[in-house]
């Protein structure tokens, strides 16, 4: 029957391995343990919902383009690179946080990933920024003196509900007690302008996932 052969096509697929195969064993088809949404859609045709390998990433020139223009970049990455050290994995933060996250890449790789938690070495790079505007507050004190508050106060402001978040601490008037709240607020403000300026480059504003799979749908049903 003419194209018999064609319809039956897509009922199966033939997989051929590169390499031999002992007996009894079992044969997975991962589609690549690493790859991305956009390097699935390119490789294999397909997304998934939940892509833990999706990040947004920036270099530390990006951010400074963005962030802080006419900063020093080669400045910022000598601080980083001092301070990234002085932040531990076992810091309590790093167990429970539902906004930042330990990262054992350098300051080469600084991102978001895909539950939109901040990297430490993304963190730290803009903690250095946000304590370089802010140390007319800080007296000109070194900015690697406020990191443990900095985390401390994150920290307590995370186990902390609405209530208790108007009891911590903030004495407008105390510069000691100041400084950590104007550094973890500008850290907050820095993320999303990052957010929205990516946003912001990669096409339409108000673009989403359901309008890409609409997109492609149109483009198979125009080939068909």
């Amino acid at each position: 029957m003419p194209g018999a052969q064609d319809e039956n096509h897509d009922l199966y697929y033939e997989m051929v391995s590169n390499s031999g195969i002992p007996p009894r064993s079992e044969i997975f088809n991962t589609y690549g343990e690493d790859l991305t949404n956009a390097q699935l859609l390119t490789q294999y045709g397909f997304i998934l919902d939940i892509n833990e390998n999706d990040r947004l990433g920036w270099t530390l020139d990006e951010i400074i383009q963005i962030i802080s223009p006419g900063e020093f970049a080669e400045g910022i990455r000598r601080r980083v690179v001092d301070i990234l050290p002085q932040i531990s994995e076992d810091h309590p933060l790093y167990g429970t946080s539902p906004l930042t996250y330990y990262e054992l890449l350098g300051v080469d790789f600084l991102c978001l990933n895909d539950e939109g938690m901040v990297s430490h070495p993304l963190w730290t790079v803009l903690f250095v920024l946000a304590s370089r505007r802010n140390f007319t507050l800080a007296a000109e004190v070194d900015a690697l003196g406020y990191l443990p508050l900095v985390l401390d106060l994150l920290l307590k402001l995370e186990y902390s509900d609405d209530d208790e978040i108007h009891g911590v601490d903030r004495n407008d008037d105390d510069e000691h007690s100041s400084v950590p709240w104007q550094i973890l607020l500008d850290i907050a403000r820095q993320v999303m302008i990052l957010c929205r300026s990516r946003r912001e480059s990669s096409g339409l504003p108000d673009s989403s996932t359901h309008e890409l799979s609409d997109v492609l749908e149109v483009g198979r049903r125009s080939m068909t």
